[in-house]
């Protein structure tokens, strides 16, 4: 019951039937599958049901879940509920209904999945996957330069490889590498490796996240013996977001505060990728 759980979340009526008719995880993948488009299109008012513990009975809850979040004020000793989305797989199976809705449901979508700070991992984890399908397809995307460099960047993506932990093998350059899950590469979704410079990209809808810097020197310590000549000079950290405004807002925080081992100040960009301008399809990477 507590492997079902972690896969497909806690619902005691659904974990309780899949036990009960002895489902295979394919069998159960079809059944949350013909409901996942239901809950994106559903997706705002389920959000304001679950705040307001007023489900129907017909919604897709399989998908949402309400669970307990503590009250700012700690003095109120409160117990607050908050809507979210608990499982990769569940994100994974509402990124793949989402691409065949239309741009106001995905707008829609997105908004009401960015605004409840307890839905915005989910919401983060669908985009992310969104820009790596778009990038490892060999599209192009924009940098604009806010430190170390001027006017703009256009940038070609590539071939999408595997990783471990230990080192990033691959035969030659350029190749587009997603970080692992977990804490090593803090800050770093992903990175275009070329022959003489190196392309880090932090993709988030949030304006709030750590640094990078750690996870530059974990990602660098891993490359291969020539890659690592690499001076940090040649390194560029972009962020990548949907809107323009916020993205480059984002950037320019970390203007001036970003410094590799050797005091070089990294330069730093950001990178509007809209996935419903783009027309992304959406696929799940093997790794990050």
């Amino acid at each position: 019951m507590t492997t079902l759980a972690k896969e497909w979340g806690g619902v005691p009526r659904s974990l309780l039937y899949f036990v009960r008719r002895h489902l295979t995880d394919s069998q159960i993948g079809s059944i949350y599958t013909r409901t996942a488009s239901k809950a994106v299109q559903q997706c705002q008012e389920m959000l304001s049901s679950l705040q307001m513990n007023a489900i129907p009975d017909d919604a897709p809850s399989q998908f949402y879940f309400c669970e307990p979040r503590n009250n700012a004020e700690p003095s109120m000793q409160r117990r607050l509920p908050g809507a979210s989305v608990p499982t990769r797989t569940l994100r994974r199976l509402l990124g793949e209904a989402l691409q065949k809705q239309n741009n106001f449901v995905k707008r829609q979508f997105f908004h009401a999945l960015h605004l409840p700070a307890s839905t915005r991992q989910a919401a983060g984890y669908i985009y992310k996957s969104w820009f790596h399908s778009y990038f490892s397809a060999g599209k192009h995307i924009e940098c604009h330069w806010v430190q170390g460099l001027d006017g703009v960047s256009s940038q070609a993506g590539t071939n999408l490889i595997d990783t471990n932990w230990d080192t990033v093998k691959v035969e030659k350059t350029p190749y587009h590498w997603v970080a692992p899950t977990g804490k090593n590469f803090p800050g770093v979704d992903s990175a275009l490796i070329l022959a003489e410079e190196i392309y880090v990209f932090q993709v988030t809808i949030s304006t709030r996240h750590e640094s990078p810097k750690d996870g530059l020197e974990t990602l660098r310590a891993r490359l291969p013996a020539d890659l690592k000549k690499i001076p940090w000079r040649a390194w560029r950290v972009v962020f990548v977001g949907v809107d323009d405004s916020k993205i480059k807002t984002v950037a320019n925080k970390w203007v001036g505060k970003l410094f590799a081992t050797d005091n070089t100040n990294i330069t730093i960009g950001w990178s509007e990728v809209d996935p419903v301008v783009k027309d992304i399809t959406y696929r799940v990477c093997k790794v990050g």
